[in-house]
C-alpha cells in the first residue's frame, strides 16, 4: 500500500477525492510523469508523448553507427532491439502514424548505412524489407501494422482472461452488459480504450465463434464459419 496512490480527473469534488483516497487507505497524487515507462497522462498532442520512442531509438541507432557492422548485424540489431523498442508502449496505446513512419524511417536508415544527416540509397522499399524472409524480405516489422497486431492481442487477452482486474475494470466502465467484441465507443472513452477498441477491429477480422448451442451468435453478422483458406484464431467465449 505506500507504494499505491491514487489520482483523479478534475471533474471530481474535493471531497469525494478525500473520503475515497481514505478509505482506500493511499495517497493522493497528481500524475503527470510515467510509471514504468508508460506516460500516466495522455494529453490531446499524442505526437509530443509519444516523441520519447523516437528519441530513444535515434540515440541507439546512432551509438551504433560509430561502429563498424556487416550488414548481418544490422539486420540482428534492427529486428532484436531497434524494433523492439516501442512494444511495450505499443501494447498499450495507439501511437500516431507520424510517429510510426519516423520509426521505420529510422530502422530503413540505420539498415543502408546512413550517417548523420548524409542521404544514402534505399535499393529496395522499405514495405520489400518487411516481406517474411522465405519470400525474399528481411522479415523486418512495419510499426504501424506491429502496433495494430499488439494491441489486437490486449483485446484477446482481455476476451479470454476476463476475471483480471484489467478486465474487470474496462467491462465495469465500458460493456457492463455485454463482452468486448459488442462493446461501443461509449462516452468520453479514455485514450486505452480507443486504443483497444482499434485492436478489436483488427482482431475481428481474424476470428471465428467455434460453435456450441449458437445462443449468443448473430447469424447475420458474425463470422462463424471457417475459411479453409483464410487462417483464424479460435478460443473459448
Amino acid at each position: 500500500m505506500d507504494k499505491s496512490a491514487i489520482s483523479f480527473s478534475f471533474g471530481v469534488e474535493e471531497t469525494l477525492k478525500s473520503n475515497l483516497a481514505a478509505q482506500l487507505g493511499v495517497r493522493r497524487e497528481n500524475f503527470q510523469g510515467k510509471h514504468l515507462g508508460i506516460p500516466c497522462v495522455v494529453g490531446k498532442s499524442k505526437v509530443e508523448i509519444f516523441q520519447i520512442l523516437v528519441d530513444r531509438t535515434r540515440k541507439k541507432a546512432k551509438d551504433w553507427k560509430r561502429r563498424f557492422l556487416s550488414g548481418v548485424g544490422k539486420v540482428v540489431l534492427i529486428q532484436s532491439v531497434l524494433q523492439s523498442i516501442p512494444t511495450y508502449l505499443m501494447s498499450c496505446f495507439s501511437v500516431p502514424e507520424q510517429i510510426c513512419q519516423q520509426l521505420n524511417s529510422l530502422a530503413a536508415s540505420f539498415c543502408w548505412g546512413q550517417k548523420k544527416d548524409e542521404r544514402r540509397i534505399h535499393w529496395k522499399s522499405w514495405r520489400k524489407l518487411c516481406v517474411p524472409k522465405n519470400e525474399g524480405g528481411k522479415g523486418f516489422r512495419d510499426i504501424s501494422l506491429f502496433n495494430q497486431a499488439m494491441l489486437a492481442k490486449q483485446t484477446w487477452r482481455i476476451l479470454q482472461n476476463g476475471s483480471t482486474l484489467l478486465a474487470r475494470s474496462l467491462k465495469a466502465r465500458y460493456f457492463p452488459r455485454t463482452d468486448i467484441l459488442l462493446a461501443s465507443k461509449a462516452h468520453n472513452p479514455s485514450f486505452v480504450w480507443r486504443s483497444l477498441l482499434a485492436g478489436r477491429d483488427l482482431l475481428m477480422k481474424g476470428i471465428v465463434w467455434k460453435v456450441g448451442d449458437g445462443e449468443r451468435i448473430r447469424i447475420g453478422k458474425d463470422c462463424w464459419i471457417l475459411i479453409r483458406t483464410s487462417p483464424a484464431i479460435t478460443g473459448k467465449l
